[in-house]
């Protein structure tokens, strides 16, 4: 828990980046507890964890960056103005 408050600080006042930052932690965490033997995933699973990990390296660090990329896409299906964007 401390570690992830420290990342959260960290990561300043933005909730994107701070969920940004909690994505690393969780994928870094998993990923060094199957390398220390304390956790085993099946193949399948350790694929899954490394295009999780390649795409959080992917994310833009501006939040509204990641809109432009995705507004093409998803944005018929929400509604940015309840979502105060």
């Amino acid at each position: 828990m401390y570690t992830a408050a420290q990342q959260i600080v960290a990561a300043g006042p933005s909730p994107y980046r701070q969920t940004v930052a909690m994505a690393r932690l969780a994928v870094g965490t998993i990923a060094q507890a199957v390398s220390d033997g304390k956790l085993e995933l099946h193949r399948r699973e350790q694929r899954w964890l490394a295009r999780l990990s390649k795409a959080i390296d992917r994310l833009p660090d501006d939040p509204k960056e990641l809109r432009q990329q995705l507004d093409p896409s998803y944005q018929k299906l929400y509604l940015p103005e309840a979502y105060g964007l």
